[in-house]
């Protein structure tokens, strides 16, 4: 009795270590969604503001010619970046966006994402992949680690 409960107990464990990381791997394709839409509003804000740099509106009309291609500069290749950003995360391939996502992350839109962010249960075919695939990892870790304990209390077999 006392063997088979600790076998119920040992599995049930590892089903919700999967549970949890499989739901956790699942979110991926959503944050790296919203990440998108937001890098798509930096992008918005960053081209009007180079907009406004070039027309020379106000306050840009007062700044001394010099700091006013410095700041055009940095404008430029700040809506550049974000634009490459968001062109690279846009265009790969759903299983890969979240990746995509994560090698063209900006710190602060990332940080700001993952705070806004709301957890959902996604069911397009690329969420249920890496939700399948953060399962399979769980079990493999769980499996792996409760073998590490049970090493040393195992059975020697003796031959001769």
């Amino acid at each position: 009795m006392g063997r088979w409960l600790l076998g119920r107990i040992d599995r049930l464990l590892g089903s919700i270590c999967a549970l949890v990381l499989g739901l956790g791997a699942a979110q991926a394709q959503g944050f790296a969604l919203a990440y998108l839409q937001r890098i798509g509003g930096h992008l918005d804000e960053a081209t009007r503001l180079l907009g406004q740099i070039r027309a020379g509106v106000a306050p840009y009309d007062q700044v001394a010619p010099v700091a006013r291609a410095a700041l055009e500069a940095a404008a430029a290749a700040r809506a550049q970046a974000l634009a490459t950003a968001r062109d690279a995360i846009a265009a790969a391939d759903p299983f890969l966006r979240p990746l995509e996502a994560l090698r063209h992350a900006d710190p602060e839109i990332a940080r700001a994402t993952w705070t806004d962010y709301v957890v959902s249960l996604p069911v397009e075919p690329a969420s249920l992949a890496y939700g399948l695939t953060g399962m399979v990892l769980a079990w493999l870790v769980y499996d792996g680690l409760m073998a590490l304990l049970r090493w040393p209390f195992r059975r020697r077999m003796r031959y001769g």
